[in-house]
């Protein structure tokens, strides 16, 4: 069986999360089935300011996840420079088809890779080789991109900026 994902885009915008795609399922030229998960839009609500890509890399920077980052990362810059992040892209976020929601939110996804080396030394333990590994974390995460926040909306799904 070969499955294949298609998404959705809001204008010129992407739209990411669980609640924004089709798939098709086929077993050779047959299709088995189909899934699709989408909200269509009935109008435009309200026009919001949106935050900026570095003011988004800077909230997720803060995020508990990564709260050790800039400890561990010796270039003070590591924002601004690619060593955190590979790609911001601007877009909406729909929810999973199981949850209420009435709005498509503006959302930064941020997708990149943070790498450190780490020290392995620990007492009475004792390796061959290298004492030193590289540490890897591979990450996607979405940034609301509103000023604030989105309890005022009614939002309740978005309790904080970060969407895990």
């Amino acid at each position: 069986e070969i499955h294949s994902q298609f998404g959705y885009m809001l204008g010129k915008y992407p739209v990411f999360g669980p609640g924004a795609k089709t798939v098709v399922s086929f077993v050779g030229t047959e299709i088995s089935e189909e899934m699709n998960f989408w909200r269509k839009p009935e109008k435009q609500v309200s026009t919001l300011e949106i935050i900026s890509p570095v003011t988004a890399l800077n909230l997720l920077s803060k995020d508990k996840r990564f709260i050790n980052v800039a400890k561990l990362s010796k270039d003070k810059n590591f924002l601004s420079n690619g060593r955190f992040y590979d790609d911001v892209e601007l877009g909406y976020y729909a929810l999973s088809p199981m949850l209420s929601q009435k709005f498509y939110v503006p959302v930064y996804k941020i997708r990149g890779t943070f790498e450190s080396r780490i020290n392995l030394n620990f007492k009475n333990i004792h390796l061959s080789g290298s004492n030193q590994d590289t540490f890897r974390y591979d990450f996607e995460n979405y940034v609301l991109a509103l000023h604030g926040n989105a309890k005022g909306l009614g939002l309740n799904q978005f309790k904080h900026n970060i969407i895990w």
